[in-house]
């Protein structure tokens, strides 16, 4: 009798291992088709919007308006901006991207940023220069799912032209 009990939990036991382990995987796999969906998405975007927030945290979240009065409303209301990732809560904020660090450190609050369609490539316009950056940072395993990503070649980024 015992051993039909030791039996029935170890049985009980294996399912249960097996049964998390297949939910774990079809989360990564949902996670995996939204994060390219996300980014496919983004790809698409098309805009030219102001830089009204930048999050130092754990990743280069920089978030765009439409004018400079919704930058001046952000400033004084001290917004709680959160993860980059998913989209804006605020009225006043129009997109947010993850940034490539390069994009990032060069761009100020105020400056211009100008996305072209079905691409990464972005603008960056300063009062007097204008600069030419791949937006996203996006992961090499969904750069495979996603195939041909149109982006400005490594001579191509920088300083490109004063205004």
């Amino acid at each position: 009798m015992k051993n039909k009990k030791k039996i029935i939990l170890i049985l009980i036991s294996v399912l249960t291992v097996l049964l998390i382990r297949i939910l774990i995987k079809n989360s990564e796999i949902n996670n995996r088709k939204d994060s390219v969906r996300f980014y496919s998405e983004c790809l698409d975007e098309k805009f030219s919007l102001i830089v009204s927030f930048k999050n130092t945290g754990r990743q280069w979240g920089i978030y765009l308006s439409k004018d400079v009065d919704d930058v001046i409303k952000i400033a004084k209301e001290n917004y709680p901006i959160g993860d980059p990732y998913k989209y804006p809560i605020y009225p006043d904020i129009e997109f947010s991207i993850i940034s490539t660090g390069a994009l990032f450190d060069k761009s100020k609050i105020g400056d211009t940023i100008k996305k072209l369609p079905n691409s990464n490539k972005c603008y960056l316009y300063k009062k007097d220069s204008i600069f030419r950056y791949n937006c996203w940072i996006i992961p090499e395993d969904i750069r495979v799912e996603i195939g041909n990503i149109e982006e400005w070649k490594s001579d191509e980024i920088g300083f490109w032209k004063v205004r």
